[in-house]
């Protein structure tokens, strides 16, 4: 019997599937692993921030300099904010728009993110400062602007495109040595941009740990450590609504160096681990293994300012787990990122 139900289940999740492939609309597998990509991409670059153009030496956070004093060059302090909007647009080429074994679909990607949150600037607290946010996240993904324009069934890829719209409260404690541990809770909201109507959602608590080491006066070495947990709700699926349940854990390092005033290069490379309580089908456990390695220089106008370049390369293996797709797939792109506190 239980060979049955799950025969049953893979016979339903290729049903669903074809489904897609006729209707064309974004499915929830490849969306939520698209945007968690595309945020830990972004956040395997945010070291770079902490080397302020005009300066030889990194600042963990905004205002860090008031506290310990001028590091090596004098440059002018920013006053206490309690509020942070940022807007970032990302054009990129995808050789794998659908993150499927086989065939790919090339692609071009515009990614356009809202941020809006309560962020004060980090307060003493104890031994260090904590750094409270609470906020919401905008999340749009186009999909054939100026590229490829086609699925291969001759649907225009357009039809997969999709927004997230993210809630979350959270925040960062710094400690002395440049530690710095985090968590915040994150709830998403997945919705099809052509007709607006939601197919996913969950919620996302994750905690971690970040150690910056500074190496000679122009560069910065992170490394860290992350698990989360993804609670999620799927809609009109088959063989449970929460088959996209998982706990992630991740590693990284990345590698930040300031070639001139106004220049940051910064290599990096992540793993990361994700464990499901049931497979594609209804069956017990699947594990995913994720390597991402990538290479972005950012130019900055101002220190809110700043263009970038990018290049990064992702490899998914999956065990136990013979209907989910393994795949490999690399991106090159601009970010154009603004920053705005007050």
């Amino acid at each position: 019997m239980k060979n049955i139900n799950k025969l049953a289940g893979i016979l339903l999740a290729f049903c669903a599937c074809a489904g897609l492939s006729l209707y064309a609309q974004p499915s929830a597998p490849m969306a939520t692993q698209q945007t968690q990509n595309f945020q830990q991409n972004m956040e395997l670059q945010k070291p770079m921030l902490s080397l302020h153009p005009g300066t030889n030496a990194p600042e963990i956070y905004q205002g860090e300099n008031a506290d310990i004093g001028e590091q090596h060059i004098l440059r002018l302090l920013p006053r206490s904010t309690l509020f942070m909007v940022s807007v970032d647009s990302q054009y990129l080429y995808t050789d794998n728009a659908l993150l499927t074994t086989h065939p790919y679909v090339s692609s071009t990607e515009f990614v356009n993110t809202l941020v809006a949150a309560f962020a004060p600037t980090p307060y003493r607290w104890g031994p260090g400062r904590f750094a409270p946010e609470v906020g919401y996240t905008g999340q749009w993904y186009d999909y054939g602007l100026g590229g490829n324009s086609k699925l291969l069934t001759g649907t225009p890829i357009s039809s997969i495109d999709f927004n997230v719209q993210e809630a979350f409260a959270g925040g960062k404690y710094y400690l002395p040595n440049n530690w710095i541990a985090f968590g915040q809770v994150n709830y998403n909201w997945f919705f099809q941009q052509n007709n607006s109507s939601m197919f996913y959602r969950e919620l996302v608590p994750y905690v971690g740990i970040e150690r910056l080491i500074q190496v000679g006066d122009d560069a910065v070495l992170a490394i860290s450590a992350a698990g989360d947990w993804h609670e999620s709700w799927q809609l009109n699926t088959v063989p449970s609504h929460d088959v996209q349940n998982r706990a992630d854990g991740l590693v990284s390092i990345s590698f930040a160096y300031q070639v001139m005033r106004k220049l940051v290069v910064q290599p990096y490379y992540s793993f990361q681990y994700s464990y499901y309580p049931m497979d594609t089908s209804g069956g017990p456990v699947r594990q995913d293994f994720l390597n991402t390695v990538g290479i972005s220089g950012a130019w900055f106008f101002t220190p809110d300012l700043s263009l970038r370049v990018f290049v990064n390369d992702d490899a998914k293996q999956i065990e136990s787990d013979s209907f989910a797709p393994q795949y490999h797939n690399w991106n090159a792109g601009l970010d154009l990122a603004y920053t705005f506190r007050f």
